[in-house]
């Protein structure tokens, strides 16, 4: 079965293990538009089978989380699932003043890479290093923060809501711990839902549990993901099927080649301005 599928992934649960059960049941290779902590919930698309070749062209695709961060406490997992390290009293906020400082992240940036991460220093994963306690260098990368818009201000428990829409390989809990430094404290991040993943809602997603017993209603359409490239529809696809070159009067590069509504190859522009095939999707 090739397909796109959104699932709801529960808290205390990992990426790995959803996808593993997706995999045992459909029998197929298995592959997904960005992982989610283990601790957090919300949306998860996997893709199966030969859409998995898709992934190079899907994981641009930004991101939206509804999150709440607590004000006063420093983990050294950046959220309330590590140990804590420091606690501080919290001055007096105004709404005004914790918009100001949302509205200070908007845009593109360098954000630090949280130690406790899948990212990889000299070949090993930076969490690998977190629990052997060997110090590393800071890595940052480049970010952009599309949204960050203020949803409350929960004063007993300390606890800000937020919605950020970001780009792909944003660390949320990074960008809780740099608010709380704005607003003049610490902070970590207390809890965390993915609602969206380029077009596709959480609401299009169905808990492992209903998708295990009826995938169908759960499936998702690629192409509305990849609107942002031409699609080309040719009649004859035997010189796409061998891996020719093709003669096109488009300006696009890359493209997408689809027949009977499949989008089959992705083909990219040369310098002789003929298109030559980058990726047999098939």
């Amino acid at each position: 079965m090739d397909i796109l599928l959104a699932i709801n992934k529960p808290a205390n649960v990992t990426s790995h293990d959803v996808t593993q059960k997706i995999k045992r049941k459909l029998r197929v290779k298995v592959g997904h538009m960005g992982t989610l902590d283990p601790q957090a919930e919300g949306l998860l698309i996997l893709l199966t089978g030969r859409k998995t070749k898709f992934l190079p062209y899907l994981q641009a695709s930004p991101k939206v989380y509804e999150g709440r961060l607590l004000l006063g406490t420093k983990t050294d997992t950046g959220d309330i699932w590590g140990e804590v390290l420091e606690q501080h009293p919290v001055d007096s906020l105004t709404e005004s003043s914790i918009q100001n400082v949302f509205q200070s992240f908007i845009g593109l940036q360098k954000q630090r890479v949280p130690m406790v991460s899948a990212k990889k220093v000299a070949g090993k994963k930076l969490y690998e290093y977190h629990r052997q306690k060997i110090d590393v260098f800071v890595q940052y990368h480049d970010i952009e923060i599309v949204e960050l818009n203020y949803l409350g201000y929960d004063k007993e428990r300390q606890e800000i809501a937020f919605e950020a829409k970001v780009s792909t390989g944003t660390y949320i809990r990074t960008l809780c711990e740099d608010i709380g430094e704005r607003l003049g404290t610490v902070a970590t991040m207390s809890h965390l839902v993915r609602t969206g993943i380029g077009p596709y809602h959480l609401k299009q997603a169905g808990r492992l549990e209903e998708v295990l017993e009826n995938i169908q209603p759960y499936i998702l359409d690629e192409k509305i993901a990849l609107k942002q490239y031409k699609m080309v529809t040719l009649e004859d696809i035997t010189p796409v099927y061998h891996g020719k070159p093709l003669t096109l009067n488009e300006e696009a590069s890359p493209i997408l080649i689809v027949h009977k509504d499949e989008i089959v190859a992705v083909y990219k522009k040369g310098e002789d301005q003929l298109y030559y095939n980058e990726r047999g999707l098939w």
